[in-house]
């Protein structure tokens, strides 16, 4: 069977085993010969076998052993994209004619969202998963918004959720979640700060910030500064995991999301106050390729997403 690749132009090598491409693509995401066999629920010598073929097949060793782990060759990257491809073309082909039953699948569905996703989302995602697909497997992808689009395109992404509006309309399909917006949280016992969060008072303030690149914190220090206003930055976080703890035990503040700040506040003792600024409201969105829109898989998992993350707004 001869494989092409619409996105790269290449042409695959005839007799192809899909296998084979599976494991390549497990290797690449992976990084690791044992971490793509732990993926593929396969032994590592049966993924190290697949790689011989593969090396042998395209007269490349494909990846470079280094300290961070297998690296492509230029060969190896050239391949990946069609693989992807490939792949996505023929998963399609098969989604599209079977009958998804979600109580018997045993599907592995791909989702980008973010460290606050997995903290707000995730929770009664998987609980209604749970339910209703006991046996599906929901692998979380955190991707840089600007690669979502051709993830979802070649089939490595099967949706996306999350403040996603610098992805280029028409580039993807997408669906409204809920509006969300900012605000202060703090420690119950930061008496510094009365019941208000007076502009004195947030200012003046000692400030711990997330700076992962899945966040909008540059949305909030654009706002800040079109007013002439500076936090006065105590800590930078790259992601939310330490927040709550950080906050309960001082008197910094930090600006959330109001969802995340609901959850953080069934962690530890944590107020939420008004900002005393506006600061522009986003919107939470799906997002997935207009190729799985009729697929009864992915349509389903949409489906369970708007359903459930509808419910939290």
């Amino acid at each position: 069977m001869r494989l092409t690749n619409p996105f790269a132009g290449h042409v695959l090598p005839t007799n192809i085993d899909l296998n084979l491409v599976k494991v390549f693509l497990a290797i690449y995401d992976k990084g690791s010969v044992t971490r793509a066999a732990q993926h593929l629920c396969l032994t590592q010598p049966t993924v190290s076998y697949s790689l011989a073929k593969l090396r042998e097949l395209f007269d490349d060793p494909l990846f470079e052993r280094t300290p961070g782990g297998m690296r492509p060759t230029e060969s190896g990257e050239r391949i990946y994209s069609d693989f992807c491809g490939a792949l996505a073309l023929v998963e399609h082909a098969v989604d599209s004619n079977k009958v998804f039953v979600a109580a018997k699948s045993q599907r592995r569905f791909r989702v980008s969202m973010s460290d606050i996703g997995e903290l707000v989302f995730l929770p009664p995602l998987l609980e209604r998963l749970s339910a209703e697909a006991p046996h599906v497997t929901l692998e979380v992808m955190p991707t840089a918004v600007e690669s979502i689009p051709e993830m979802l395109a070649s089939g490595r992404l099967d949706a996306a959720i999350g403040n996603l509006a610098a992805i280029r309309l028409g580039s993807t399909m997408r669906a409204p979640l809920f509006k969300e917006r900012y605000v202060c949280l703090l420690s119950r016992h930061a008496n510094s700060i009365g019941d208000e969060m007076t502009l004195h008072a947030f200012t003046t303030a000692r400030h711990v910030v997330v700076s992962s690149p899945f966040t909008g914190h540059r949305m909030i220090e654009d706002a800040l500064r079109e007013r002439g206003l500076a936090q006065q930055i105590t800590a930078k976080l790259a992601n939310f995991t330490g927040l709550p703890g950080l906050l309960a035990r001082t008197d910094l503040v930090a600006i959330v999301p109001t969802r995340v700040a609901r959850v953080f506040q069934t962690y530890s003792p944590l107020r939420v106050l008004e900002l005393p600024i506006e600061i522009p409201t986003f919107d939470v969105t799906l997002h997935w390729h207009a190729r799985q829109h009729n697929v009864a898989a992915t349509a389903w998992l949409r489906d369970v997403i708007l359903e459930t993350l509808h419910e939290l707004g």
